[in-house]
C-alpha cells in the first residue's frame, strides 16, 4: 500500500495527515498538481514501467489519466502550469552520465517532450524537484534540491523570464537576490524611460525598492507619485531616523506612515490642511511645486534673487521652485525653452527619480 503524508501550513507545517492508498505497483516518482481543474491537488504517479497515472483528489480513489511517458520512468517528477494553459505541464528529471536531464512535457493525445535541458552540476545529485511560480510572472518555474543542500531555480518561459535553453541560474544565486530577468538594471519596466538613470540611482541607493512587492521587479515609472511615497523616498535618501511622534490623524495604519512622521519631525512637511495641519493626505498626488518644497527643506537650499519661471508668479511655493532651479535640480517643464515649471502639474515616479538623482546623487 502507498502512504501519502500531507502537511498543512499552520505555523510550522505541523498539522499533518496521512492517507493510505491500496496500490501494489512499483513507483518511480510522485508529485501533486491540479490536473482536472477543480482547484484540488491530484496525485501523479510515475511507475517503474514508464506509465504515468493521475488519481483525482482529495480522496485519490479514481484514475483521471493513464498513459506512457516517452522517455520511461523518471527519477523525479513535478507538475505545474508553465504557460497558462488548461493542463499543467509535466517536469520529469532523468539521471544520465552528464548529470541530469530535465524534460518539459505537454499533454496532447499523449505526453510529448516540449523542451529538454541537460543540467551539468559538478557531480551533485538532485534529490527533490518542485514546480511553482518563483519570479511572479504567472508561469511555473522549476526548483531542484541537490544532495549538498543547495537549491537551484530554473526560470520558465514568459515575457519577462528566460527561455528554457538558459534556465540555469548561477550557483551563487541566493534566495534573497533579485530575480534575474531579461532586462537591464533592477527593473524591467523602465528600460525605455528617459529617466532610467535616475530610477537606477534610486534603486542602487535603496531609496526605492519597487512598486510590486514582494517581487519588486517593476518601478511603475508612469504612475503619479503620492505624498506618502515622496516622504518615504526623502526619508531614505537622507537617512532620517524613526520618529516616536504620530503627527497626523489621517495616516494611521498606512504602510508608509513611518516616512510621513519622519519628514514631519525633520520639518520637511507641515501637513496638507493649514493652518491646523493635522492631516498629511498620504495618498494625494504630489505636485511639482510640493516636491520642490520637500527637497528644498531636506537640503536646506539657500534663497535666490532670480525668478526662473514665468508660470509660478505669486505661487505660494515660488521661492522653493526658484531655489530648486538655482541648485540645478530642475531645468523646467517645457524644453527646450524651459521658461515654465508647471507647479500644479502632477509628478510621475520617473520624473521624481531624476529630481532625486540631481538632488542627492
Amino acid at each position: 500500500a502507498l502512504e501519502i503524508q500531507v502537511a498543512t501550513r499552520r505555523g510550522e507545517f505541523d498539522d499533518g495527515v496521512s492517507q493510505t492508498i491500496p496500490f501494489s505497483n512499483d513507483i518511480a516518482a510522485a508529485t501533486g498538481a491540479d490536473f482536472d481543474g477543480d482547484h484540488r491537488a491530484d496525485l501523479w504517479l510515475a511507475l517503474d514501467d514508464g506509465t504515468l497515472r493521475i488519481f483525482g483528489g482529495p480522496s485519490w480513489d479514481s484514475v483521471l489519466y493513464s498513459g506512457v511517458l516517452p522517455s520511461g520512468a523518471p527519477d523525479l517528477l513535478a507538475a505545474a502550469d508553465r504557460d497558462g494553459g488548461d493542463t499543467p505541464e509535466l517536469f520529469a528529471l532523468y539521471d544520465n552520465v552528464n548529470g541530469s536531464r530535465l524534460e518539459v512535457l505537454r499533454l496532447q493525445s499523449n505526453w510529448v517532450v516540449e523542451e529538454a535541458l541537460d543540467i551539468v552540476d559538478g557531480g551533485r545529485k538532485l534529490v527533490a524537484l518542485g514546480a511553482g511560480d518563483y519570479d511572479g510572472d504567472g508561469g511555473a518555474d522549476v526548483q531542484g534540491l541537490d544532495d549538498a543542500g543547495r537549491l537551484t531555480s530554473h526560470l520558465g518561459n514568459s515575457a519577462t523570464g528566460r527561455p528554457a535553453s538558459s534556465w540555469f541560474i548561477n550557483p551563487k544565486f541566493d534566495c534573497d537576490d533579485p530575480i534575474v530577468l531579461d532586462c537591464d538594471g533592477r527593473f524591467f519596466d523602465d528600460d525605455s524611460s528617459v529617466h532610467r538613470n535616475g530610477i537606477e540611482f534610486m534603486a542602487e541607493r535603496d531609496i526605492t525598492l519597487g512598486c510590486n512587492p514582494p517581487f519588486n521587479d517593476r518601478f511603475c515609472p508612469t504612475s503619479v507619485l503620492t505624498r506618502a511615497q515622496a516622504a518615504t523616498f526623502i526619508s531614505r535618501a537622507i537617512g532620517l531616523p524613526p520618529s516616536s511622534v504620530d503627527y497626523f490623524k489621517d495616516d494611521d495604519g498606512h504602510v508608509l506612515e513611518g516616512g510621513n512622521n519622519r519628514v514631519a519631525e525633520a520639518g520637511i512637511t507641515l501637513g496638507c490642511n493649514p493652518p491646523s495641519n493635522t492631516s498629511f493626505c498620504p495618498d494625494r498626488r504630489m505636485t511639482r511645486a510640493e516636491i520642490a518644497a520637500f527637497i528644498v527643506r531636506a537640503l536646506n537650499l539657500p534663497s535666490t534673487p532670480t525668478d526662473y519661471f514665468r508660470d509660478d508668479d505669486g505661487h505660494i511655493l515660488e521661492g522653493s521652485i526658484n531655489r530648486l532651479a538655482a541648485a540645478g535640480i530642475t531645468v523646467g517643464c517645457n524644453p527646450p525653452t524651459n521658461d515654465r515649471f508647471c507647479p500644479s502639474g502632477y509628478l510621475t515616479r520617473a520624473e521624481a527619480a531624476t529630481f532625486f538623482k540631481r538632488a542627492f546623487g
